[in-house]
């Protein structure tokens, strides 16, 4: 018997830290997709957010470019040596010099009087706004709720002030009274307290 309890407390060293190692190895391979995952999360969002800021009207195609004068278009005929073509005229004449028509002289238009500047849109500074932060929530989602609530004009901008923070990791899910008009890094700090 006591060969057997001898045995067992001189090998209940190795036990453990095999079974130490097993849990390890287990969360890290439970874990790496969530890990591995997050790069193409991050590129996919790019990828909307720069779609979503592309202009509503491509630049136009050289076909769909109106020339009401026909001036673009074209070569005037006989004028192309390239082509074989001989410039017209008489024999020893030199080729006249073009005509330019020079633009009509214009009234320059009278400038429209300042419009005074919109109220901007949003909470009035000072007061405060309550934003919820819903638990399991991506910074993604994070950025979002600030942008609907009007206290960030700019996800990246919020990104970025996450990023110099280094508080990427340290964002809380909850309800947050957030004074308008408060800097990035205000917000980042009640988001993370």
């Amino acid at each position: 018997m006591n060969k057997l309890k001898d045995m067992f407390y001189n090998h209940n060293d190795i036990v453990i830290a095999c079974v130490i190692v097993l849990i390890a190895a287990l969360v890290i391979v439970t874990r790496v997709d969530v890990l591995m995952g997050y790069p193409s999360m991050a590129a996919q969002q790019a990828i909307a957010d720069a779609e979503a800021n592309l202009p509503a009207d491509p630049i136009p195609s050289v076909g769909d470019i109106e020339d009401p004068d026909g001036e673009l278009s074209g070569s005037i005929e006989g004028d192309d040596p390239v082509n074989g073509d001989e410039p017209t005229g008489g024999e020893g004449d030199t080729p006249e010099p073009p005509v330019v028509d020079e633009p009509p002289v214009t009234e320059p238009e009278p400038q429209p009087e300042p419009q005074p500047e919109p109220e901007p849109e949003g909470p009035t500074p000072g007061t405060p706004v309550t934003v919820t932060i819903p638990s399991g929530s991506t910074g993604a989602d994070v950025a979002q709720a600030l942008l609907d609530a009007g206290l960030i004009s700019s996800k990246d901008e919020f990104y970025k002030a996450v990023v110099e923070a280094e508080a990427d990791t340290k964002l809380q899910a909850g309800t947050f009274d957030i004074p308008a008009g408060s800097s990035l890094d205000e917000i980042v700090k009640i988001l993370t307290n």
